[in-house]
Protein backbone atom coordinates (compact mmCIF):
# COMPACT_ATOMS: atom_id res chain seq x y z
CA UNK A 1 0.00 0.00 0.00
CA UNK A 2 1.51 3.27 -1.19
CA UNK A 3 1.99 5.66 1.77
CA UNK A 4 1.52 8.69 -0.50
CA UNK A 5 -2.12 7.76 -0.97
CA UNK A 6 -2.72 7.97 2.78
CA UNK A 7 -1.16 11.32 3.63
CA UNK A 8 -2.24 14.97 3.89
CA UNK A 9 -5.96 14.63 3.29
CA UNK A 10 -7.58 18.09 3.13
CA UNK A 11 -9.16 19.33 6.36
CA UNK A 12 -12.44 21.25 6.55
CA UNK A 13 -14.01 22.66 9.72
CA UNK A 14 -17.62 22.35 10.92
CA UNK A 15 -18.61 25.24 8.63
CA UNK A 16 -17.07 23.47 5.62
CA UNK A 17 -14.24 26.00 5.42
CA UNK A 18 -10.89 24.79 4.17
CA UNK A 19 -8.28 24.74 6.92
CA UNK A 20 -4.60 25.53 6.49
CA UNK A 21 -3.65 22.38 8.38
CA UNK A 22 -4.23 18.94 6.88
CA UNK A 23 -4.67 15.45 8.24
CA UNK A 24 -0.90 14.98 7.70
CA UNK A 25 -0.03 11.37 8.65
CA UNK A 26 -3.32 10.34 10.25
CA UNK A 27 -4.06 7.91 7.43
CA UNK A 28 -0.61 6.32 7.78
CA UNK A 29 -1.14 5.99 11.52
CA UNK A 30 -4.45 4.26 10.89
CA UNK A 31 -2.75 1.87 8.49
CA UNK A 32 -0.04 1.11 11.02
CA UNK A 33 -2.29 0.61 14.01
CA UNK A 34 -5.40 -0.96 12.50
CA UNK A 35 -4.66 -2.50 9.13
CA UNK A 36 -2.51 -5.47 10.30
CA UNK A 37 -5.74 -6.85 11.78
CA UNK A 38 -7.82 -6.05 8.69
CA UNK A 39 -5.69 -7.18 5.74
CA UNK A 40 -6.85 -10.35 4.04
CA UNK A 41 -4.89 -13.37 5.24
CA UNK A 42 -2.12 -14.38 2.86
CA UNK A 43 -2.06 -11.09 0.94
CA UNK A 44 -1.47 -7.38 1.41
CA UNK A 45 -4.96 -6.40 0.27
CA UNK A 46 -7.10 -4.23 2.49
CA UNK A 47 -10.69 -5.20 1.76
CA UNK A 48 -13.86 -3.41 2.89
CA UNK A 49 -15.24 -4.79 6.13
CA UNK A 50 -18.19 -6.48 4.44
CA UNK A 51 -16.54 -7.39 1.13
CA UNK A 52 -17.40 -11.10 1.31
CA UNK A 53 -20.86 -10.65 2.81
CA UNK A 54 -23.43 -11.88 0.28
CA UNK A 55 -25.71 -8.92 1.06
CA UNK A 56 -23.12 -6.14 1.23
CA UNK A 57 -20.02 -7.04 -0.75
CA UNK A 58 -18.47 -7.92 -4.08
CA UNK A 59 -21.11 -10.51 -5.01
CA UNK A 60 -23.70 -7.76 -5.42
CA UNK A 61 -22.65 -5.61 -8.35
CA UNK A 62 -23.59 -1.93 -8.62
CA UNK A 63 -24.32 -1.37 -4.95
CA UNK A 64 -22.34 1.29 -3.06
CA UNK A 65 -19.15 0.06 -1.43
CA UNK A 66 -19.69 0.02 2.35
CA UNK A 67 -17.62 -0.98 5.35
CA UNK A 68 -14.78 1.43 4.70
CA UNK A 69 -13.30 4.10 6.92
CA UNK A 70 -13.06 7.80 6.10
CA UNK A 71 -9.33 7.27 5.60
CA UNK A 72 -9.98 4.61 2.96
CA UNK A 73 -12.45 6.83 1.12
CA UNK A 74 -9.87 9.62 0.97
CA UNK A 75 -7.12 7.28 -0.15
CA UNK A 76 -9.39 6.09 -2.96
CA UNK A 77 -9.81 9.69 -4.10
CA UNK A 78 -6.04 9.97 -4.47
CA UNK A 79 -5.79 6.58 -6.15
CA UNK A 80 -8.50 7.48 -8.66
CA UNK A 81 -6.79 10.71 -9.64
CA UNK A 82 -3.46 8.92 -10.10
CA UNK A 83 -4.96 6.20 -12.30
CA UNK A 84 -7.60 8.30 -14.08
CA UNK A 85 -6.19 7.88 -17.58
CA UNK A 86 -6.05 4.09 -17.21
CA UNK A 87 -9.70 3.80 -16.18
CA UNK A 88 -12.99 4.15 -18.09
CA UNK A 89 -13.33 7.73 -16.85
CA UNK A 90 -10.19 8.79 -18.67
CA UNK A 91 -10.81 6.42 -21.56
CA UNK A 92 -14.07 8.26 -22.26
CA UNK A 93 -12.11 11.42 -22.95
CA UNK A 94 -12.69 13.13 -19.62
CA UNK A 95 -9.60 15.18 -18.69
CA UNK A 96 -7.76 14.28 -15.51
CA UNK A 97 -9.27 16.48 -12.78
CA UNK A 98 -7.10 18.73 -10.71
CA UNK A 99 -8.79 17.52 -7.52
CA UNK A 100 -10.96 14.54 -6.61
CA UNK A 101 -12.20 14.45 -3.01
CA UNK A 102 -15.14 13.86 -0.72
CA UNK A 103 -17.80 16.59 -0.76
CA UNK A 104 -18.21 19.04 2.07
CA UNK A 105 -21.63 19.12 3.71
CA UNK A 106 -22.43 22.45 2.05
CA UNK A 107 -21.61 20.99 -1.38
CA UNK A 108 -23.61 17.89 -0.61
CA UNK A 109 -26.64 19.92 0.52
CA UNK A 110 -26.50 22.03 -2.63
CA UNK A 111 -26.42 18.90 -4.80
CA UNK A 112 -29.38 17.51 -2.86
CA UNK A 113 -31.46 20.61 -3.52
CA UNK A 114 -30.88 22.51 -0.29
CA UNK A 115 -32.14 22.26 3.27
CA UNK A 116 -35.15 24.57 3.07
CA UNK A 117 -37.27 23.33 4.64
CA UNK A 118 -34.90 21.29 6.79
CA UNK A 119 -37.31 18.37 6.83
CA UNK A 120 -37.21 17.68 3.12
CA UNK A 121 -35.97 14.82 0.99
CA UNK A 122 -33.72 15.10 -2.03
CA UNK A 123 -36.54 14.87 -4.55
CA UNK A 124 -38.64 17.93 -5.32
CA UNK A 125 -42.17 17.16 -4.18
CA UNK A 126 -44.54 19.05 -1.87
CA UNK A 127 -44.15 18.00 1.78
CA UNK A 128 -47.69 16.72 2.06
CA UNK A 129 -46.88 14.24 -0.70
CA UNK A 130 -43.20 13.44 -0.19
CA UNK A 131 -43.57 12.60 3.52
CA UNK A 132 -46.14 9.85 2.98
CA UNK A 133 -44.53 6.50 3.77
CA UNK A 134 -45.62 4.91 0.50
CA UNK A 135 -44.11 7.84 -1.41
CA UNK A 136 -40.81 7.52 0.43
CA UNK A 137 -40.63 3.77 -0.17
CA UNK A 138 -41.14 4.42 -3.87
CA UNK A 139 -38.17 6.76 -3.88
CA UNK A 140 -35.62 5.60 -1.30
CA UNK A 141 -34.19 2.63 0.58
CA UNK A 142 -34.67 3.26 4.32
CA UNK A 143 -35.42 1.00 7.30
CA UNK A 144 -39.13 1.11 6.53
CA UNK A 145 -38.34 -0.54 3.17
CA UNK A 146 -37.54 -3.72 5.16
CA UNK A 147 -34.97 -4.86 2.60
CA UNK A 148 -32.10 -5.18 5.06
CA UNK A 149 -29.26 -4.24 2.69
CA UNK A 150 -28.12 -1.52 0.25
CA UNK A 151 -29.63 -1.48 -3.23
CA UNK A 152 -28.21 -0.83 -6.70
CA UNK A 153 -27.58 2.83 -7.38
CA UNK A 154 -30.13 2.97 -10.21
CA UNK A 155 -32.99 1.23 -8.40
CA UNK A 156 -34.87 4.38 -7.29
CA UNK A 157 -35.01 6.77 -10.28
CA UNK A 158 -38.05 8.51 -8.77
CA UNK A 159 -35.86 9.55 -5.85
CA UNK A 160 -33.32 11.42 -7.96
CA UNK A 161 -32.62 15.09 -7.34
CA UNK A 162 -33.63 17.77 -9.84
CA UNK A 163 -30.17 17.31 -11.36
CA UNK A 164 -30.60 13.56 -11.67
CA UNK A 165 -28.34 12.52 -8.77
CA UNK A 166 -29.38 9.17 -7.32
CA UNK A 167 -29.64 7.99 -3.71
CA UNK A 168 -29.03 11.23 -1.86
CA UNK A 169 -31.85 10.09 0.38
CA UNK A 170 -31.37 6.67 1.94
CA UNK A 171 -29.37 3.62 0.84
CA UNK A 172 -26.04 4.43 2.56
CA UNK A 173 -24.68 7.21 4.73
CA UNK A 174 -22.07 9.22 2.84
CA UNK A 175 -18.76 10.34 4.31
CA UNK A 176 -18.23 14.08 4.07
CA UNK A 177 -14.92 15.96 3.87
CA UNK A 178 -15.62 18.10 6.93
CA UNK A 179 -15.83 17.74 10.67
CA UNK A 180 -19.17 17.73 12.40
CA UNK A 181 -17.52 18.13 15.83
CA UNK A 182 -13.82 18.91 15.49
CA UNK A 183 -13.24 18.82 19.23
CA UNK A 184 -14.07 15.10 19.25
CA UNK A 185 -12.70 14.34 15.77
CA UNK A 186 -16.15 13.42 14.46
CA UNK A 187 -16.65 13.45 10.68
CA UNK A 188 -19.97 14.41 9.12
CA UNK A 189 -22.24 11.83 7.46
CA UNK A 190 -25.25 12.72 5.34
CA UNK A 191 -28.19 11.11 3.57
CA UNK A 192 -29.52 8.34 5.80
CA UNK A 193 -29.21 4.66 4.98
CA UNK A 194 -30.95 1.33 4.51
CA UNK A 195 -30.93 0.62 8.24
CA UNK A 196 -32.18 3.92 9.71
CA UNK A 197 -35.64 5.43 9.76
CA UNK A 198 -36.94 7.86 7.17
CA UNK A 199 -36.68 10.79 9.60
CA UNK A 200 -32.88 10.44 9.63
CA UNK A 201 -32.79 10.70 5.84
CA UNK A 202 -33.81 14.37 5.72
CA UNK A 203 -31.38 16.44 3.64
CA UNK A 204 -30.85 18.68 6.66
CA UNK A 205 -30.01 15.86 9.08
CA UNK A 206 -26.37 15.29 10.00
CA UNK A 207 -24.94 12.15 11.57
CA UNK A 208 -21.28 11.52 12.43
CA UNK A 209 -18.63 8.88 13.02
CA UNK A 210 -14.93 8.81 13.81
CA UNK A 211 -12.67 8.65 10.76
CA UNK A 212 -11.58 5.11 11.67
CA UNK A 213 -15.12 3.69 11.90
CA UNK A 214 -16.18 1.07 9.35
CA UNK A 215 -19.90 0.41 9.08
CA UNK A 216 -22.11 -1.64 6.78
CA UNK A 217 -24.35 1.41 6.42
CA UNK A 218 -21.64 3.90 5.38
CA UNK A 219 -20.24 4.55 1.91
CA UNK A 220 -19.13 7.65 0.04
CA UNK A 221 -19.66 9.90 -2.96
CA UNK A 222 -16.99 11.90 -4.78
CA UNK A 223 -16.88 15.50 -5.97
CA UNK A 224 -14.73 17.26 -8.56
CA UNK A 225 -14.80 20.99 -7.76
CA UNK A 226 -15.50 22.95 -10.95
CA UNK A 227 -12.77 25.47 -10.32
CA UNK A 228 -10.24 22.66 -10.12
CA UNK A 229 -11.42 20.51 -13.05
Amino acid sequence: MDPELWQKFPMFDENCQYMAESWENSGIEWLTNFVPNLVEEGSNRLLPKNWKDVRLGILRKNIPVVGISWYEANAYCKWLKRHWDELPEGGNGQPNPGIIRLPTSSEWELSAGGTTPRERYAWNRPKEISHKTEEILHRANVRESKLGFPTQVWLYPAGATANGIMDMTGNVWEWQANFSHKEHNYISLRGGSWNVTKELAYVGYQFYFHAFDRSSSVGFRLVIPKNHA
